[in-house]
């Protein structure tokens, strides 16, 4: 094909998935030789990874390649989301009087990769992500306010990372390391020598942060890391995942006094299966999941049968997602309905939030809706509950323009600034009424599979009865449990 006319025709979605089927039918499935791309005149998007013709804006994110490489060095919209959201009704949803925390570590953008460049994968974790959220939070002045605190760097001890994981787990994850780039599992998860002393001080750098805010001594604050952590299980990497940060930092948390009930919320569109794993047998720490669930979508587990295990009974709850499309009504309403509830029955000391933004409006995997507003009414309804002890810690996300503006707006929201609150003053009823018919019944099934653990709440009141209205369903969750017991 010439030059001249791959430039006169954009190819179409459907052209552009059938290509990138035939090269990975000739090659290892989601390993791309770069230059088979080029010979058919397409390209990586810098900014959502959709294999995209070369010389026109991304079919998927709609960005050109100028566009995705302004996002990489902070944006180039002039006030960010604060001009954006002029003429909207506003208030500040978090506030406090002490300052507020951050960390982040340029050797997390530069280090952990995967150096096969011959190859690249239809979706990367890469250095990119925090370097785009980084830099545009620089970039519009966020991280030189008076209030931010950015706070210490260290490596995670080996006696941390055992109090979260198998005695095997680091030693294993070491070794694998010290041979170099690899996968180490099927498709989704490699390794470079540096990967495991990153995973260590990401690791450390949250437990640092956690600890403060534990302590008093900051208030609402937000960890940039990478790699992200919450599908690392006990004894197992997968998911871009190595070692799991929240659950670390909150076994570490939990040394410090008057710190004994942890809340982990975790708002990524895939299932925490990593963080489930590790404290489904725990009374003191509650999981609360939003994610999508079925029709295979990654990592399968997530089902609201799965509800903990022994003494953690009723501390593990799920909320799956049946569809795509979810946006800020449906996730609100899901807070309003779920998390604030549990959250005022079980009054944990602390709340920390895996805050993964491929829920995000534009994220090639989540395919939801949320929007930059949406996340910062989520981070207040969150922080009210944790009563000034709440941590963001970042976890997935890929589409970089949607994760950095996310993450801009949960900054600006803890800084104490205005935010944009259209749906915050409304209560459960009107947003389920509101929210999507798929969503809402998603919402119904997880309070009926956990509502017997939880009698002191009345989930009628809060739905207005409507979670009963499928209480014949209710089979549908033991047939689930079953089916996960046979797999």
């Amino acid at each position: 094909m010439e030059a001249a006319d791959r430039e006169s025709r954009n190819l179409s979605g459907k052209e552009i998935e059938e290509k990138k089927e035939e090269l990975k039918g000739i090659f290892k499935p989601n390993r791309v030789p770069l230059e088979a791309l080029e010979r058919e005149g397409l390209m990586v998007c810098k900014n959502c990874c959709t294999v995209a013709n070369a010389h026109l804006p991304c079919p998927f994110c709609r960005l050109s390649q100028a566009e995705a490489e302004a996002v990489l060095k902070g944006g180039s919209d002039e006030g960010g989301l604060e001009k954006e959201w002029e003429g909207m009704e506003r208030k500040v949803v978090i506030d406090g009087p002490l300052p507020v925390g951050y960390c982040y570590n340029e050797v997390w953008s530069t280090l952990h990769r995967c150096t096969d460049d011959s190859a690249i994968a239809p979706i990367e974790e890469r250095p990119d992500r925090t370097l785009s959220i980084h830099s545009r939070l620089s970039r519009l002045g966020l991280l030189g306010r008076k209030e931010v605190v950015r706070t210490p760097l260290r490596k995670a001890s080996a006696e941390e990372v055992a109090a979260a994981h198998s005695p095997s787990h680091l030693p294993f994850l070491l070794e694998a390391c010290a041979n170099g780039t690899k996968r180490i599992t099927e498709h989704d998860t490699f390794v470079c020598e540096e990967t495991g002393q990153v995973a260590l001080e990401a690791a450390g750098a949250v437990i640092e942060v956690v600890r403060k805010v534990a302590k008093g001594e900051l208030r609402e604050s937000v960890a940039i890391v990478r790699p992200p952590g919450h599908h690392a299980c006990s004894s197992a990497v997968m998911g871009f995942c190595m070692l799991n940060n929240v659950a670390i930092a909150a076994r570490s948390a939990q040394l410090e006094p008057g710190i004994n009930r942890v809340m982990i919320v975790d708002w990524d569109i895939h299932h925490c299966n990593g963080t489930q794993d590790i404290f489904e047998h725990d009374p003191s720490v509650l999981v609360l999941s939003l994610h999508r669930y079925g029709d295979g979508f990654y990592p399968g587990t997530g089902h609201e049968g799965e509800v903990g295990k022994g003494k953690g009974e009723g501390k593990n709850v799920n909320l799956g997602w049946r569809n795509p499309g979810m946006g800020d009504v449906e996730y609100i309403a899901a807070f309003k309905s779920v998390f604030v509830p549990l959250a005022r029955s079980f009054q944990p000391d602390l709340i920390l939030v895996s805050s993964g933004f491929d829920a995000a409006e534009g994220d090639p995997l989540g395919l939801c809706k949320v929007t930059p507003a949406g996340y910062a009414q989520l981070a207040g309804i969150v922080a009210k509950e944790g009563r000034g002890k709440t941590a963001f810690i970042l976890e997935g996300g890929y589409n970089l323009n949607s994760i950095s503006r996310s993450a801009e707006a949960v900054m600006r929201a803890v800084l104490g600034e205005e935010v944009p609150v259209p749906l915050m003053a409304e209560d459960s009823k009107a947003l389920l009424d509101r929210a999507d018919e798929r969503g809402a019944e998603d919402v119904f099934k997880t309070i009926r599979s956990i509502e017997s653990f939880w009698r002191d709440i009345n989930f009628g009141a809060i739905t207005n009865g409507r979670h009963k209205q499928g209480e014949e369903r209710r089979g549908e969750v033991d047939e689930g449990v079953a089916k996960l017991s046979l797999a």
